[in-house]
């Protein structure tokens, strides 16, 4: 049998759990495509979602030229496809919309931000993205959702820090290694984490190319989910009717 590829992997996840969700509450649900918060501006809806979609897909469209140069060295080509793969795995958007359609499923009230269980055992917000992925994963297991297997291949928290917190070197050959280790090498803690220390141009190519799929079948799942209601009619949200015209998209109905 062949083995499904990550993008497969992604796109039969966030399917599964769009439709469930759909199924379960469809009032729910459209509300959860437009991550509804408190300061909505309440005559246009679109510009939050289609201008956070917008950006990241413009940056991959900017950047996605120096995969295939043959003037860019490895060490840039390196550096362009951590700063895409760091940057997808912050896309807030996309963990505030599985939470809630996560939530749907388990009949739990909408909620504007990811909650997480602290180690005091609180609900909280959850601010950094383990966090939010942590959360998605343990409320996809009540409902037999395995988004643990699609994170634990494409989230690598060890590399995102390194990247983002500027703890590493990159050798000529675009191979990384994480600082972070020289630094708990001479901790005075006994609590200090061994980490991951060195990454192949090849391991960072493959996280990149999966930040790729990641995020492109999400928008994929997320726009054919919502492609139904575009069609000019009003439909129910928890805040109101909301409707889509070729001029205005997404607004809510006027009474």
């Amino acid at each position: 049998m062949k083995s499904s590829t990550f993008e497969e992997i992604c796109e039969e996840t966030f399917a599964e759990i769009f439709n469930r969700a759909k199924n379960t509450d469809e009032k729910k649900f459209l509300t959860n495509c437009f991550a509804f918060h408190n300061k909505w501006n309440h005559n246009i809806l679109t510009y939050y979602l289609d201008d956070e979609f917008r950006e990241v897909l413009e940056l991959i469209s900017d950047l996605i030229d120096v995969k295939e140069s043959e003037n860019i060295n490895k060490t840039t080509k390196a550096r362009m496809y951590l700063l895409i793969y760091t940057h997808i795995i912050e896309v807030d958007l996309i963990y505030l919309i599985l939470y809630n359609m996560i939530n749907t499923i388990r009949k739990k009230e909408y909620s504007p931000y990811v909650k997480y269980l602290n180690k005091k055992n609180e609900e909280t917000e959850a601010i950094y993205p383990s966090q939010k992925i942590k959360c998605l994963q343990d409320i996809g297991h009540e409902i037999n959702i395995d988004i643990e297997s699609l994170y634990n291949k494409f989230f690598d928290s060890n590399l995102r820090n390194a990247f983002s917190h500027s703890q590493y070197y990159l050798y000529p050959s675009g191979d990384l290694e994480n600082t972070k280790n020289i630094s708990t090498t001479f901790s005075t803690t006994s609590k200090s984490k061994k980490v991951q220390s060195m990454y192949t141009y090849e391991d960072i190519e493959c996280k990149f190319e999966m930040s790729l799929d990641y995020v492109r079948s999400f928008i994929k799942i997320y726009k054919k989910s919502i492609k139904p209601y575009m069609d000019g009619n009003s439909h129910e949200t928890l805040y109101g009717p909301i409707e889509f015209d070729s001029e205005h998209e997404w607004r809510f109905t006027q009474k």
